[in-house]
């Protein structure tokens, strides 16, 4: 149980990158951080999946959407 905790902490810290990258590539103009974009979105999914074999959707989700939600109302107010 503790392991798919661990997958669905480290799936939140990727989505976090992605997020973050994916403001960086400047839509996709710029090649690396849209790379790291990519494969950060990537592998959240893939880590959330390893993590829903034991957590309930539910859970996982409020788990979630919490620190993702926080990580993006952060990076829309530096811009406006």
């Amino acid at each position: 149980m503790i392991k798919s905790y661990t997958f669905l902490i480290c799936a939140i810290l990727a989505e976090a990158l992605g997020t973050t990258t994916l403001k960086l590539s400047e839509q996709f103009t710029k090649p690396v951080p849209a790379i790291v974009t990519v494969l950060a979105y990537a592998t959240a999914f893939c880590l959330l999946s390893l993590s829903l074999k034991t957590i309930p959707v539910g859970i996982a989700y409020a788990i979630w959407a919490r620190p993702n939600r926080i990580s993006t109302n952060h990076s829309w107010s530096d811009n406006y």
